[in-house]
């Protein structure tokens, strides 16, 4: 059993190794291709980051709005 899973593990190292590790790279991007992908890479970090700051602001309301009714 132990060499079954020495050979899986082999073999799956072979497979990641040859797709990470390219041959030739002969790739091209082209400039509206680019400033698409950057468009959307620099909408998605203002996406999140405004949900993140709804959200702590919806978690500063709720957790006020629970000590202001134990005041009461």
């Amino acid at each position: 059993m132990t060499v079954l899973k020495a050979g899986i593990r082999l073999f799956a190292a072979g497979i990641l190794v040859s797709v990470l590790v390219p041959r030739q790279a002969a790739a091209y991007i082209d400039p509206v291709s680019g400033s698409i992908i950057l468009q959307v890479l620099a909408a998605g970090l203002l996406a999140a980051s405004l949900t993140i700051k709804n959200w702590r602001a919806w978690v500063v309301r709720t957790v006020r709005g629970m000590f202001s009714r134990l005041k009461s």
